[in-house]
């Protein structure tokens, strides 16, 4: 199988592309190296990426935008992917409130351009990144497909619910078949080199800083463990269905608060807690139910985040100090 992978170089990407390299699928990647992340970091997770190659020329790898129309053609010309899992977007809730038309542009336009070529080639499943972010401020958990998630509270939240419903109206029309994965915080080794809440408060320890924590440490995550989630991209990309949303979460929500303890456990440090105004885009609580993706997908997290965390930390001791002392 051939398949298409956007977003190779990023964090969820890279680790997408590696798997599906691993059991033998041809990969072909693409990236625009945008400045939001530091393309050091990217061109790391592209090393791990070609290293898993079980031969040469298994994985070819494009550096062009999704909102190219040009080059996309050049590469679904070139390469006739047979499958599309689509991971390439702005990220990131805070950076959106500064950049709400860059968010729109990339991740609705981009992905129109995507869905375009998925209809022109005859592609034979579009997997869409989406987030738990699209359930907004809701309280009542756990989180299910069926809920309304009319409300999002943040340019980057209502990019990935236009970008669901933008998927339905293709496959309404063409027939395109497309999973929408709503992905709860992801973390592991590799994660976004800032931005994402475990990561920055490993870099204020390992500094001697205090961590940083928004409100009072009760807001809560559903932190999912990268290779759960690459578990649950390759069986929605194997299983075809015409159109269907998951969740791929860990079924559980941790406070900021137990990060903190988490990671004092890992690093074995004590960590100073300073607490910041919350953000009006900090939701309460995510908190997935993954009955539906068990049902349809069979799948079913292995990796508990105590675990998770010692294994993200274990790696980031091996980082060069460049990557420790990323910067947004």
């Amino acid at each position: 199988m051939t398949v298409l992978v956007t977003g190779a170089a990023g964090f969820i990407g890279s680790y997408t592309a590696r798997e599906f390299l691993k059991r033998g699928d041809r990969v072909i990647g693409i990236d625009n190296f945008h400045e939001y992340y530091d393309r050091r970091a990217k061109e790391l997770h592209l090393e791990y990426v070609r290293a898993d190659q079980i031969e040469e020329g298994q994985f070819r790898f494009y550096e062009g935008d999704i909102r190219d129309r040009e080059k996309l053609e050049e590469v679904f010309e070139a390469e006739k992917p047979e499958r599309i899992v689509h991971l390439a977007a702005m990220a990131g809730v805070p950076h959106s409130l500064k950049e709400p038309a860059l968010y729109m542009d990339v991740n609705i336009d981009g992905t129109t351009n995507l869905a375009d070529m998925a209809v022109a080639y005859e592609v034979e499943n579009f997997i869409f990144a989406s987030s738990s972010s699209v359930y907004g401020s809701r309280t009542d958990v756990p989180f299910s497909e069926t809920d309304d998630v009319d409300s999002p509270v943040s340019p980057y939240a209502a990019s990935k619910r236009m970008g669901e419903v933008l998927m339905y109206t293709y496959h309404y029309l063409y027939g395109l078949p497309v999973s929408c994965l709503r992905f709860f915080t992801v973390y592991g080794p590799l994660q976004r080199p800032y931005g994402m809440v475990i990561q920055r408060f490993m870099k204020q320890m390992e500094a001697g800083e205090p961590v940083t924590i928004y409100g009072d440490g009760t807001m809560g995550r559903d932190f999912t463990y990268i290779t759960d989630i690459t578990d649950g991209i390759l069986a929605a990309t194997d299983a075809n269905y015409p159109y269907e949303i998951f969740n791929l979460g860990n079924s559980y929500s941790v406070t900021v608060l137990d990060v903190v303890k988490a990671l004092e456990q890992a690093m074995n440090m004590s960590a100073e807690r300073v607490f910041l105004e919350k953000p009006s885009t900090e939701v309460p609580v995510t908190y997935a139910d993954i009955s539906k993706a068990y049902r349809y997908l069979g799948y079913e997290p292995q990796v508990d985040f105590t675990e998770g965390v010692r294994r993200q930390y274990e790696m980031f001791q091996e980082m060069p100090e460049w990557y420790k002392t990323l910067k947004a």
